[in-house]
Order: structure tokens, then C-alpha cells, then sequence
């Protein structure tokens, strides 16, 4: 979940464009979402193993507008939600936090579910920001992670989640064997392509 407001562009945006390609590019057996925001959250590519498109997208992002983080933490865990409640990660990565409202973090606490939540906060300033501290307070009062660096720390930022978030796959025996990154869910994906095959048995 990438913001997208006014305060992003420049090397900020660029510097996380081209940190999170080579994320998603180094995790070709996940199944992945992007979502943006500004003021209004937007679904920039659904769940799914096309990651040319996925990183196309991404790349033609603008920024512009304002910040409002919670529209896009609720909509990212709305869409998680809407595929299962399996465990998974939303990774959401802005230069500041705002104000989350009391029905805000109802909705978010509602559809959190087994999602884990990790907020990377670009910060190249020592200035106190109590909005974005107090966001940062929330994020691990659910037990999420935050992680807060200037654009230069993104790399290792992303390289830390990626270990936490391991999901090794079998691919010759085509079964999930360890699967913290639950926004892809492989083996719902194998039981519908099983499915498939014994009904053209079947038929046959």
C-alpha cells in the first residue's frame, strides 16, 4: 500500500518504486496486491502472480494530493478480507501518518483479522511528528511493526520483511510448506485447479 499524496514525490516515490520492484520481483512464487493512496484509497492491481504488470502499474504511479493513511490501511485489509481470512502481511509505506478517527480504527480492527501490519515510515528529519508517532503507536498496539528510516534504508527495510515474511514453495510436489505472506493463498489456488482437472476427468 503505497501513498501516493503530494508530499511523496520526488526521490521519495522513485527511491520506493524501485525498492519495492525488487521485492516483488524477488518473490516470483507470491501472489501479490498493490493498492495506493492519497485522500481516497485506490487498487492499483489485484491479488495475483502477474508481477510485470503489477510492477508496471507501480511505475506509473503520480503523486499528488494529501494524507489520509488509515483510507489506505482499511481498504488494503478490506481486500484482503474479501479473498479469506487467511495469515497475511500488508505492508504499507508513506512520509508521514495522520489523525485515524475512533470509526477508523473500529473498521480497522475489524478486518484485521490475522493480517500482519507493517507501516515503513520515510523520515529523513529528527523533528518530532506527533501525528505520525501517534500512527506508529497504533500500528504496534495491533502488533504490527514499524520501521522508521530516511530513502537510503528502504533496501534493508524491505530485505527485513522479506525474512520475516518467508514463504519457500515446493514446486515439484505443488504444495505450500511454510506460508507467513498469506495474501497468496496458493493452495485455495490448487484446489481450484483440482477441482477443474477432476471434472474434465469426469467428463472424459
Amino acid at each position: 500500500v503505497l501513498d501516493i499524496s503530494g508530499s511523496m514525490t520526488g526521490d521519495n516515490i522513485s527511491t520506493a518504486k524501485s525498492v519495492i520492484t525488487g521485492f516483488v520481483e524477488g518473490r516470483p512464487q507470491d501472489r501479490i496486491a498493490l493498492l495506493s493512496f492519497n485522500t481516497d484509497a485506490f487498487l492499483e492491481w489485484p491479488l495475483s502472480l502477474d508481477h510485470e504488470t503489477l510492477v508496471y502499474r507501480l511505475n506509473h504511479l503520480e503523486a499528488d494530493g494529501g494524507t489520509e493513511i488509515a483510507s489506505g490501511v482499511i481498504a488494503g485489509l478490506k481486500y484482503q478480507r474479501q479473498l479469506g481470512q487467511n495469515p497475511s502481511a500488508l505492508i504499507v509505506i508513506s512520509d508521514g501518518g495522520s489523525d485515524v478517527l475512533p470509526e477508523e480504527k473500529d473498521s480497522i480492527e475489524a478486518v484485521l483479522g490475522q493480517t500482519k501490519l507493517y507501516w515503513i515510515w520515510i523520515n529523513e528529519d529528527e523533528e518530532v511528528d506527533e501525528m505520525a508517532q501517534k500512527f506508529g503507536a497504533y500500528v504496534t498496539s495491533l502488533g504490527g511493526q514499524v520501521y522508521r528510516g530516511g530513502i537510503k534504508e528502504l533496501g534493508s527495510v524491505f530485505s527485513e520483511i522479506n525474512k520475516l515474511e518467508a514463504s519457500p514453495i515446493l514446486y515439484e510436489q505443488h504444495v505450500t510448506t511454510a506460508y507467513h505472506f498469506g495474501i497468496l493463498p496458493l493452495l485455495a489456488l490448487g484446489s481450484v485447479l483440482l477441482a477443474g482437472l477432476v471434472n474434465i476427468v469426469r467428463e472424459v
